[in-house]
């Protein structure tokens, strides 16, 4: 199946960070690139594995976000997504933590590649090699 194959190859690489977020307008394809992109614009973010999964009440979307980086706030990945407005980063960002169990988020976010996530890409600054 594919979603096991890529937690099997995300488990692999090196991760430190999860996020998960869920921006005021409704993510697609091309949005969420972009913000894929935007935030491997920091300095701090070396990789981004992103997925984009249908929220379960409503035909909205969410993102996860996996990232090799250093310490990164939710600020900064608020900033990055385009607004400044701290008052809400909780609400935009809802979850940034370290990653202590890789196997578990690998899976966690990559269960719906395949099935009903929207998108999902791969995305690596061009002085960092992975191995394929």
């Amino acid at each position: 199946m594919i979603s096991n194959d890529y937690a099997t190859y995300l488990t692999s690489l090196k991760w430190t960070h999860l996020a998960t977020i869920r921006p005021y307008y409704k993510l697609n394809e091309i949005n969420s690139e972009s913000i894929g992109k935007n935030l491997l614009k920091s300095k701090k973010i070396n990789k981004v594995f992103y997925v984009v999964e249908k929220d379960f009440n409503d035909n909205w979307y969410h993102m996860h976000l996996i990232m090799d980086s250093m310490y990164v706030t939710k600020a900064e990945i608020l900033q990055r997504l385009g607004w400044n407005d701290s008052e809400n980063t909780s609400k935009v960002v809802g979850y940034l933590q370290p990653i202590e169990d890789k196997k578990a988020v690998s899976s966690y976010c990559s269960k719906y590649i395949g099935k009903t996530a929207l998108c999902h890409n791969f995305l690596i600054k061009n002085n960092e090699t992975v191995k394929v």
